[in-house]
């Protein structure tokens, strides 16, 4: 009876330890979902700084040197009239006319200084400069022949002579890019023109001469590009033409072994224009 009681006890203990495995098993389970997960901190990289590049600042005064080429055209006349009291016959007249017209071009280096400021408007820049140059132009043509059915020769000597030339000027540019202004200028130009003539024949001893010495103005206009190669320093290559007022003297000198015949009026006219390309270097402030 003992046994039974002791086996029967056995049962009911093994019964009550099965009953608690899920509840045990369930209890675990929530403990370990009431748990707090650990978190994954991933750092991401700092974003690169993108470099805008800052616009230049187009507005303000500058000052600078250049140098370029120089070539010029010239053209000058030495004429004169028939008078019925005069030197000349009509024949003689023409062909002195003729041999009188000449042309000359002369190609020299030219040099100086600039100074002048510019507004910025959005990608417009207004502005204007004065320069000054310094060249040495000189050049001389010979020219005569035969008077018209005879032995005797005349010769007409011309020279033409600057040395300066100075302009001021207007320009406005568009920016083709932050760096890079393409513009075009226009303005007044001024040189001091210096001119020669002597007229002189075997036939009787004939002579004859005129000068000037003359500050002569003109158009001057042109073109070109500037490159900014830091905020301080730029530079610029242009393309100006200039054509000046013509000059125009008369004389009644003319002289023969014979005596003096100021009915003989000579006229000499001299007009000249002036081409130009230079580089330059600007400091801007």
């Amino acid at each position: 009876m003992f046994l039974k009681f002791m086996h029967a006890l056995r049962i009911v203990g093994a019964l009550a330890l099965v009953a608690s495995l899920p509840t045990a098993a369930l209890a675990q389970t929530s403990t370990s979902d009431t748990s707090t997960p650990t978190a994954v901190v991933v750092t991401a990289p700092a974003p690169k700084a993108v470099q805008v590049p800052v616009p230049y600042r187009w507005s303000g005064v500058y000052f600078g040197g250049f140098i370029g080429d120089a070539w010029s055209d010239t053209n000058v006349t030495t004429s004169t009239v028939f008078s019925p009291a005069g030197y000349f016959t009509q024949g003689m007249v023409n062909v002195i006319n003729d041999e009188g017209a000449q042309s000359m071009k002369t190609n020299e280096i030219i040099y100086g200084g600039e100074v002048g400021f510019d507004f910025q408007v959005a990608r417009l820049v207004f502005g204007g400069s004065y320069d000054f140059s310094v060249m040495t132009m000189n050049d001389f043509e010979n020219s005569g022949t035969n008077y018209p059915s005879s032995t005797s020769t005349f010769a007409i000597t011309q020279t033409m002579e600057t040395n300066w030339l100075m302009t001021a000027r207007a320009r406005v540019g568009w920016l083709a890019s932050r760096r890079l202004l393409i513009f075009g200028t226009a303005g007044i130009a001024w040189t001091d023109l210096k001119y020669n003539a002597q007229f002189a024949d075997n036939f009787n001893g004939a002579k004859e001469s005129a000068e000037f010495d003359e500050l002569v103005n003109g158009w001057v206009y042109g073109g070109g590009a500037e490159y900014r190669l830091s905020r301080r320093m730029s530079v610029k290559g242009e393309y100006l033409y200039s054509a000046f007022d013509d000059v125009t003297v008369t004389s009644t000198n003319l002289t023969t072994n014979s005596g003096s015949s100021p009915t003989n009026v000579f006229t000499h006219t001299s007009s000249f224009s002036l081409n130009v390309f230079k580089g330059s270097v600007k400091v801007r402030f």
